[in-house]
């Protein structure tokens, strides 16, 4: 029997005549980026989840029409979340946001897309699914918890300051802005030009848009890697799954001392936007280090954020 697989394809460009993969046009470049994109982090989010060191799911792009192609066991589970998320019955951020991507570019470009899958023994053809279902949007939460998520995010630094400061990351060809202050941009300053691993917090601006917020930077792939993988579980997880990873992330860095990944991870988890019970998670984690000078700072500000989503004084 086959593996489950899912394949979105870019059939025609703008003016009807067939798409080249070694002739295209920067619009449908764009949307290729968009969709590998899309899956790969689909595939990120298996690839931590729970007793599976690594998703079996291979990703390629076919030559012919551009076909960006996912295939392996575990595509079964990514199925379902897109099908959950197309139904309204998920609350994943990394799927609702990558299921928006996608339908955004196929429903808005005027390129020619195709994709159907099996599942349950019921085709479900993806993209004309998209075009006739409402946009699918990020449920906003109760009282503070506002959708966001943290990216973590690979490219060359194009563009550092301005005025209003902000960095600029070409990830495969696409420009990536995100905000920042003086004092991170003078961090990944003498970074300019070259291959940056970042870490950003994403929230959503009232018309729906995503915008991105630096959070940190790493120097090493092996540290990037286990942040994302360890934060792609916290995000998705459910009930007190994500709270006791917290707790037990920081206990693992503290015990094998690891300070400055520690300093790191819970720098994670400052700013206004996380929901309160993984703040309060970092806090119970970090209580015995909250006047010491290494994390004091970064635990002031988990504290004056919890403060202000609470209306209660902590200390």
């Amino acid at each position: 029997m086959p593996s489950p697989t899912i394949e979105i394809k870019i059939t025609k460009e703008v003016d009807g005549s067939d798409l080249d993969l070694n002739n295209m046009s920067l619009r449908a470049a764009k949307s290729l980026v968009v969709i590998l994109e899309a899956l790969n982090r689909m595939i990120d989010v298996e690839s931590s989840a729970e007793n599976r060191a690594e998703s079996d799911v291979k990703i390629s792009v076919k030559s012919g029409s551009a076909c960006v192609a996912i295939v392996g066991e575990d595509v079964r589970e990514i199925q379902a979340n897109i099908i959950d998320v197309i139904n309204r019955d998920s609350q994943k951020g990394t799927y609702l946001e990558e299921v928006r991507n996608i339908q955004k570019v196929i429903t808005a470009n005027g390129l020619t897309y195709e994709s159907s899958f099996q599942f349950d023994n019921e085709t479900y053809d993806f993209v004309e699914i998209l075009k006739s279902i409402k946009p699918v949007r990020s449920p906003r939460r109760k009282n503070d918890d506002k959708y966001y998520d943290i990216k973590f995010i690979t490219g060359k630094l194009i563009e550092n300051g301005g005025k209003k400061p902000n960095i600029h990351v070409e990830v495969e060809g696409v420009k990536q802005k995100i905000s920042c202050d003086e004092k991170q941009a003078q961090k990944v300053n003498n970074l300019l030009y070259s291959t940056v691993m970042l870490s950003a917090w994403t929230g959503m601006k009232s018309d729906g848009k995503i915008y991105y917020e630096f959070c940190d930077n790493y120097l090493t792939k092996d540290l990037y890697d286990e942040f994302r993988l360890e934060i792609a579980e916290i995000m998705n997880g459910t009930g007190t799954e994500p709270l006791l990873r917290i707790h037990e992330k920081f206990k693992n860095l503290i015990v094998n001392q690891r300070f400055g990944e520690a300093r790191k991870f819970v720098r994670l988890f400052t700013h206004h936007l996380v929901d309160k019970h993984k703040m309060r998670s970092m806090l119970v984690a970090s209580k015995a280090f909250k006047e010491n000078g290494q994390f004091k700072d970064l635990i002031s500000i988990i504290v004056k954020h919890l403060e202000n989503k609470t209306g209660k004084k902590l200390f």
